[in-house]
């Protein structure tokens, strides 16, 4: 009997308790601190180096230019703007520029939900191209 009296008195208290959780986004009062010991978001800039395409090839595969714009893109459901970005048509790959090492970075495509070019071009079909370049449907 005191056990099932002490369960309820239990499963009473945790029900009892307003849930609180955290809203990404609303309510952000500790971002510039992070921005000033961390400058870069770290989703950004943690992938592999872009492999340069052969300079005997002519033209090149990026989608409006070699130089980057500043763009915008959604990575696990944030949204990042002005961020230096390019896009490779060829491999389906988003690049962006490493600001201290002075390299061009991948950002890996599982992560990006969506992203935009400065001059408003998207590319809706994002994460297909690469699979049809591979033969397969």
């Amino acid at each position: 009997m005191r056990k099932i009296v002490f369960f309820i008195f239990l499963v009473s208290q945790f029900l009892s308790l307003s849930a609180f959780c955290q809203l990404a986004g609303l309510n952000q009062p500790f971002l510039d601190k992070y921005q000033e010991q961390l400058p870069y978001f770290q989703e950004l800039i943690t992938g592999g180096q872009y492999a340069e395409p052969s300079r005997l090839i002519e033209g090149d595969p990026f989608r409006f230019s070699r130089q980057f714009d500043l763009g915008g893109l959604t990575i696990n459901g944030v949204y990042y703007p002005e961020v230096p970005l390019l896009y490779d048509i060829f491999r389906d790959q988003v690049v962006t520029f490493h600001p201290i090492f002075n390299q061009k970075i991948l950002i890996k495509p599982e992560k990006i939900a969506s992203f935009i070019l400065a001059n408003g071009g998207a590319n809706p079909s994002f994460g297909q191209n690469l699979q049809n370049h591979q033969g397969n449907p």
